[in-house]
């Protein structure tokens, strides 16, 4: 019996629900495919769009993201870690093929860079904490790590927070900057 490594087992499932995703985006209807590439469109025909910091949405976007982290947690500390951390895997790639199957539909080849200028600040903190919990996820030993993941909790609020206050004022920085090289 051949028996993979979970992270072998974790890309899989990022990429086979990123292909998943990628198809499922472009078999969508033509006008359905025009109102999910807004962004992409917003960010090259930057005609008085500005995208403006809401504190209001911080605390729901904190709170939110502290339950995937504490979801992935949990299912990392149980028999079903490995199975429950691809399907984290799976969620993440088929939406982030999604977004960047619409931003292609609008922005062509800018939409990588596009994509990848949308995630900056929040990926600082977004990342370390996915690494970590699925290395928890992917150990044979599994214990609590209560204080390091008040730490993750931590980091993940800060994330919540660039994602919400600091993330706008970047694509309206990245989107002046893209129109100044378009036009």
């Amino acid at each position: 019996m051949i028996r993979f490594h979970p992270v072998m087992l974790f890309f899989f499932c990022f990429a086979a629900a990123s292909l998943a995703g990628s198809v499922w985006m472009n078999g969508l209807p033509g006008q359905t495919q025009e109102e999910m590439g807004v962004l992409g469109q917003a960010w090259l025909h930057q005609s008085g769009y500005s995208v403006k910091p809401e504190p209001a949405q911080a605390v729901p976007v904190m709170f939110q993201r502290c339950i995937q982290a504490a979801v992935l947690w949990l299912a990392g500390m149980t028999s079903f870690g490995t199975a429950g951390l691809c399907l984290g895997a799976a969620v993440l790639g088929f939406s982030m093929a999604a977004v960047l199957s619409a931003l292609t539909m609008q922005a062509g080849f800018l939409a990588l860079p596009l994509f990848i200028l949308s995630l900056f600040p929040q990926w600082l903190f977004y990342i370390p904490v996915l690494l970590v919990l699925f290395r928890w996820g992917s150990s044979t030993e599994k214990r609590t790590h209560g204080a390091a993941f008040l730490i993750l909790m931590a980091f993940t609020a800060a994330g919540a927070l660039t994602e919400t206050l600091l993330n706008p004022v970047w694509m309206e920085l990245a989107g002046s900057v893209v129109a100044a090289l378009s036009g």
